[in-house]
């Protein structure tokens, strides 16, 4: 599915089918944190204050898994 979006979209959370994805398919992150609040997707974008663009794509992203989070 995603050759078939269009080029202005960088990243693409998806959701639903309940699995982890952290990939790049056709120039597009694509990421999914897993299922029922086990974990959350970060992605760092920098962009353009003034035409809103994303001017840097992601370079750096990860998913945190909750249980982590609780043991800090």
């Amino acid at each position: 599915m995603a050759p078939k979006i269009d080029d202005e979209v960088d990243v693409i959370f998806t959701g639903h089918s309940h699995e982890y994805a952290n990939t790049v398919v056709a120039g597009k992150l694509i990421v999914q944190a897993y299922s029922n609040g086990k974990a959350f997707s970060q992605v760092n974008l920098e962009m353009d204050p003034h035409t809103k663009n994303i001017v840097k794509k992601p370079q750096d992203w990860f998913i945190e898994w909750v249980e982590q989070l609780n043991e800090k």
